[in-house]
């Protein structure tokens, strides 16, 4: 009897060290969810738009740290109540279309798997009619 219960309590013993130190490796928290490293991602900064040949127009912004690849947005309206278009780029420009008369405003978001940044401030890119 007393052999059977020197046993239970080792083996509840084992149990308990077990899962503390699953605990305190990350494999989880309190209350059963895995642990996950949050990331945070910094906001991007756009440069200044860079007109081109044949109507183009360039859009730049810094790499932030951790991206994976960066959202971009085109609306007519600062504040981006409609948006026109939406480009997943993975480097950190982009070219478009800069016609005479044009006027439109930019901004870029940072994203990657587990987290996107805020909005980078926004640009206006506009062209002066002929």
């Amino acid at each position: 009897m007393k052999l059977r219960l020197i046993m239970l309590l080792l083996l509840a013993a084992s149990i308990s060290a077990f899962f503390s130190s699953c605990a305190s490796a990350g494999g989880s928290s309190a209350d059963g969810q895995a642990a996950v490293e949050e990331i945070r991602l910094s906001r991007p900064i756009l440069d200044k738009p860079v007109r081109r040949p044949l109507g183009l127009v360039q859009i730049s912004w810094d790499r932030v740290e951790n991206a994976a690849s960066y959202k971009v947005e085109k609306s007519s309206t600062r504040r981006f109540e409609t948006v026109d278009h939406t480009w997943t780029v993975s480097g950190t420009s982009l070219e478009m279309e800069l016609n005479p008369g044009d006027s439109f405003w930019i901004r870029v978001q940072a994203v990657n798997r587990d987290a996107a940044s805020r909005w980078s401030p926004e640009i206006e890119v506009r062209e002066a009619r002929l």
